[in-house]
């Protein structure tokens, strides 16, 4: 372990787990980890309420699909803009204060945004306002949940957490629609209700925190301070906010890791949705139930999938069942494009995704422990700045090839794709020798080619 590392972990004595790599301890009773799954949790049942319920009510209001999905692309171009500084606000600042903002804003809004339905006519300026608030806050403090983990629990118990949340998010994709659906059968503006609900206790839940990652206030010359060109601060502020950027894109390890998580998962992702597409080709109500099923197996997938993430977390090396996962993936997702029956469709997507939350969980987990805590907040907003300039590109292109080429073409030529940009990552030989997370730092020590940041 370098000196940096040291020096980084140190800081978790105001109060995180990040630095006891191997002691195994009870999430529930040792850390905070419970207090931040209840607020985490309201955030994700929010967010999906929010997903299925503003384009149906913006439909509803103007009659108009464009308009409906704007509030998307409003949505996600606010919180793209935003990502970096907010990633920086995440390791400069109290992480804390920064989830319980974050409620405290989509309360605010929620609330505000549910009066103007209820008795406004002006409601889809209510929600363009809203698509611009959230997209913002969403930016600026919307990952803050997730980077607070690493300073939250202990390192070799990161992959659990996060196959845990796997299962907890499976299970509200599952039962947020028919609630959201529910919820407008009364009226468009009771989602929005629920929402404000939600924020507030995700705000009440967050407050309860207290064992986490504290960032050092640096004590720093107040006449130098003050003298400093407002030039020069910006240029500060944006050296220190891309920092994370630049390292991805900089260090050879991270950049071929890089190129698994920026290709791979928008390749799947896109594969997902031409598959829904040419399942609803038809415009029946069978062709709608077809598309609707297969979207509905993948929860289920991940929802098995988490439940049994733990057990093989525990028994089996971190680099086979990332290598298996990836190749699955690959494999399976070629065998659906090669088959006509929906029901084989259905199974054979079930087993592509059996092994992804303990993959992803174990290559996130070892991501997230390469990374010291007061830097989570910057390298997952580079991250994700990348992700969000490849996944619309690469379902923008999968639209058009399907039109040209047809949906059997684009589909195969999808999965061996996927399996090309998983190479890099899967031939590194620190991820092919991943053993288990009780064995990672000694797996780090050894690793030369990894550099911590």
């Amino acid at each position: 372990m370098n000196t940096t590392t040291k020096s980084s972990n140190g800081n978790n004595g105001s109060g995180g787990n990040g630095n006891k790599h191997h002691e195994s301890v009870n999430l529930w009773r040792e850390t905070d980890y419970g207090k931040w799954f209840v607020a985490d949790s309201c955030t994700s049942m929010s967010t999906s309420i929010q997903d299925f319920a503003l384009p149906l009510i913006a439909q509803s209001i103007t009659g108009s699909a464009v308009l409906a999905t704007l509030l998307n692309s409003i949505m996600t171009a606010c919180a793209a803009v935003f990502r970096l500084p907010g990633g920086y606000l995440q390791d400069r600042y109290d992480r804390k204060k920064l989830m319980v903002i974050f409620g405290m804003i989509g309360f605010v809004m929620f609330a505000g945004c549910s009066a103007m339905l209820a008795l406004s006519p002006l409601g889809y300026a209510a929600l363009i306002i809203l698509a611009l608030v959230l997209g913002t806050r969403t930016g600026l403090f919307g990952s803050t949940s997730n980077t607070m983990l690493r300073g939250l629990v202990p390192d070799a118990q990161l992959p659990k957490v996060m196959s845990m949340n796997y299962s907890r998010d499976s299970a509200i994709d599952l039962i947020g629609a028919p609630i959201s659906s529910a919820l407008m059968m009364i009226g468009n503006w009771v989602p929005m209700v629920a929402n404000a609900l939600l924020n507030l206790l995700e705000a009440i839940a967050s407050t309860r925190i207290t064992r986490y990652w504290k960032p050092e206030h640096k004590h720093e010359s107040t006449n130098g301070a003050a003298h400093e060109s407002l030039s020069s601060r910006l240029r500060s502020f944006v050296i220190e906010a891309t920092s994370g950027l630049k390292w991805l894109l900089t260090d050879p390890f991270q950049r071929r890791m890089l190129i698994a998580e920026m290709f791979c998962f928008p390749c799947f992702n896109a594969f997902m949705l031409i598959t829904l597409l040419d399942a609803n080709q038809s415009g029946t109500s069978q062709g709608l139930l077809l598309a609707t099923v297969l979207n509905a197996s993948l929860s289920v997938s991940i929802l098995i999938g988490s439940l049994i993430a733990n057990f093989m977390i525990d028994r089996v090396n971190g680099g086979i069942l990332v290598i298996v996962d990836m190749t699955m993936l690959s494999i399976c997702t070629v065998t659906v494009a090669l088959v006509d029956n929906a029901i084989v469709k259905i199974a054979i997507l079930t087993c592509a995704l059996l092994l992804f939350p303990a993959g992803n969980a174990v290559i996130s987990g070892f991501c997230a422990s390469i990374v010291s805590p007061g830097n989570q907040g910057r390298v997952a907003a580079g991250e994700t700045m990348l992700s969000l300039g490849i996944s619309p590109i690469a379902t923008l292109l999968a639209g058009v090839a399907m039109q040209h080429f047809g949906y059997r073409a684009t589909a195969v030529t999808l999965g061996v794709l996927i399996l090309l940009f998983a190479l890099p990552t899967l031939t590194l030989r620190p991820i092919r020798t991943l053993p288990k997370p009780d064995k990672w730092q000694e797996h780090l020590d050894n690793s030369p080619e990894i550099h911590r940041f």
